[in-house]
């Protein structure tokens, strides 16, 4: 990759390491930009974790994830008697690191996923010109006993103020902050192109078996549960294969995975998904209509689209550039209605119809698209 002489470092924050667990937004947003011909270097910062008392102790931890992308966490020393309580080795440490890689205020980009709970600080040690705010889901919508929601109380109201520019990717955020002080940009998610398969009749038929049902992605809330029971109660003779991380035990708790035509298999490695998918004959979206989900761009529908299974969604934001492509109901029996629709209907034209579009959506094109928005107030 050829960067030019002046191509920009970026720094971005993000909330919680969990970085290639589950090819999240801000993962696949920081790998891509890093894939970007000007774009010299990228840094993604995760909260610093609290260590033990030790002089020896490493205050950054440093992880290589391509050949100009790093993360990085802070390992902050409980403080000694010699030490202040305010005073870190791992910020001196991490101020000094990125000065030795040569980002400084001119050439650097921060890149921020509120909320954070270390953002201003963090803004506070490293250099930059330009601040980007990408604004993936609203926190202040979610449950308000989830941790970083008292950081988005904090921080959403500042937002503008804080930015140069604001990405948002739902009309609903669009809606709320592009009311600000800041430029504001709508760009959804996307999707891995490793995602993108062949288009293929339904397995269950190919092979003589019953039909398999999925749903993949973050258990919260949102996700209609009574939903899922009233379908498998209804079809008994459909399985049903939910994988994701879960908030608290809200799966495991549920009636829903006492039912023998259930499986809940739990958080599936991000490298396994696009694989998962294939083996599914009908792609699920059973979410709550809430605010909450009004504020998020359903990053699953992009992967399912991508598989070129049919997908059967109940009536959320965000589906409205894909109507065509994918079953909309209103109810329950119109939810089991729209599965037999695309099991007993479903043809190769439509998988190769989805997976067009999908072709469409990826995280190369969208990150370009995003960072040419970037680029106007470079060359200003």
């Amino acid at each position: 990759m050829n960067k030019t002489t002046e191509s920009k470092n970026i720094v971005v924050f993000w909330p919680n390491d969990d970085w290639g667990m589950y090819g999240r937004t801000y993962e696949k947003i920081t790998e891509h930009l890093a894939r970007l011909d000007d774009v010299n270097r990228v840094v993604c910062i995760f909260p610093p974790t609290e260590g033990k008392r030790y002089v020896s102790a490493r205050p950054l931890s440093i992880r290589k994830a391509s050949s100009n992308l790093w993360l990085m966490n802070e390992n902050r020393m409980r403080p000694g008697k010699r030490v202040r309580a305010n005073f870190h080795w791992s910020t001196v440490v991490l101020r000094i690191y990125v000065w030795l890689l040569g980002f400084r205020k001119a050439n650097t980009i921060m890149w921020l996923f509120p909320p954070h709970p270390y953002l201003e600080e963090l803004m506070d040690i490293v250099p930059h010109s330009l601040v980007v705010t990408q604004l993936v889901d609203n926190f202040m919508k979610f449950d308000p006993s989830f941790w970083l929601h008292e950081f988005a109380k904090d921080q959403y109201p500042r937002i503008t103020q804080l930015s140069d520019k604001v990405i948002t990717s739902s009309q609903a955020n669009y809606d709320e902050f592009s009311q600000g002080e800041s430029e504001c940009y709508l760009f959804e998610n996307a999707v891995d192109a490793s995602f993108i398969g062949e288009p293929s009749i339904l397995p269950f038929r190919e092979n003589d078996v019953a039909p398999r049902l999925g749903y993949v992605g973050w258990l919260t809330e949102r996700a209609d549960l009574s939903l899922l029971e009233y379908v498998a109660r209804k079809r008994p003779e459909w399985s049903i294969l939910i994988a994701g991380p879960q908030r608290g035990h809200i799966v495991e708790e549920s009636t829903l995975v006492t039912l023998p035509n259930v499986s809940y298999l739990g958080p599936l490695p991000y490298n396994e998904v696009a694989g998962f998918l294939q083996t599914l004959d009908v792609c699920l979206i059973p979410h709550r209509d809430t605010p909450y989900s009004k504020s998020m761009s359903p990053l699953k529908l992009y992967q399912y689209l991508a598989s070129g299974r049919p997908i059967v969604s109940s009536e959320i934001a965000g589906l409205e550039r894909f109507r065509e492509n994918i079953h909309v109901a209103d109810s329950y029996d119109d939810f089991i209605s729209h599965i037999e629709d695309a099991l007993n209907n479903d043809t190769v034209e439509l998988s190769s119809k989805r997976i067009e579009k999908a072709s469409n959506e990826t995280w190369d094109k969208r990150i370009r698209d995003v960072f040419n928005v970037i680029r106007q107030q470079l060359v200003a």
